[in-house]
Order: structure tokens, then sequence, then C-alpha cells
């Protein structure tokens, strides 16, 4: 992966800091080839983690997960469906507790150890965006 992206199997991430919702953070992970990260493991939240943390990231972060189209169909960014062990293990104890308006779905950031919510998507956040390693290799 390139300076300042994280690398996991076969995908690199990036941290955005400026703030913004979560439809403009997607599009603008889209424009740079990507999505918004897909986290469905236990060890791509804890690789995020780490990074908000050593980027001194407090708050809540996008992740690319929604229930936009249908109330309490949660689809990843890659258009699988969030499964309940995923809720389980993790999210937050309690979420996704927003209802019709907390659609989009954060790292809860410090407080809450960074674990998986839901967010309202007008809220102004940072963002992970996640890239195909062999995207970069191509362009090299």
């Amino acid at each position: 992966c390139p300076t300042g992206y994280s690398p996991h199997n076969d995908l690199c991430y990036q941290v955005v800091q400026t703030l913004i919702p979560y439809s403009v953070a997607k599009t603008q992970c889209a424009e740079k080839g990507g999505k918004l990260a897909v986290v469905n493991t236990i060890g791509i939240r804890e690789l995020l983690k780490n990074v908000a943390e050593y980027q001194g990231i407090r708050d809540f972060i996008w992740v690319g997960m929604d229930d936009q189209e249908e109330e309490g169909k949660w689809i990843h960014a890659d258009s699988s469906l969030v499964t309940t062990d995923e809720v389980a293990t993790l999210w937050l104890a309690g979420e996704p507790n927003g209802g019709k308006t907390e659609n989009c779905g954060a790292m809860l950031g410090l407080k809450w150890d960074y674990q998986l919510g839901d967010s309202i998507c007008s809220n102004n956040q940072a963002f992970f965006c996640q890239f195909l390693l062999e995207s970069f290799n191509q362009t090299i």
C-alpha cells in the first residue's frame, strides 16, 4: 500500500479526517477508486481502531454500511448483508438503536472503544476508505 495507507490482506485502508456527511464521504471514496471501509471482522475493526487512535481521532468515523434502502436491513458498501454475528461481535451493545433517524454506520469513537453503531447520516464525521491493493499496483 502507498504511504499513509494501512494494509490488510488484499486491501489498503485510508482514514480521511475531513468532517463530512456520509453521502459525501461515500462519493469521495468512490472518486478515488474505492469505497467506504467494510468492517465485517474483528481483525479489520482492530486495524481501523489502531489507525484512529494513532491519528488522534476520538469521535465517530464513517464506515461502509447503512440501512437507508430498507429500515433495519443493514448492507455493507460491498453489497453484502451485515450479519447478526457481526452485530453481536463488532457493534456496541444495544446498537443499532436509531430507528429511522440513524441510518449510517460508524465506528463510535474512543469513548465506546471504536465499536460499531448507527449515526445520523447528515452528521459531519471523519471516514475510512478501502481500496484493492491491486488498484495501486496497476498505477506503478
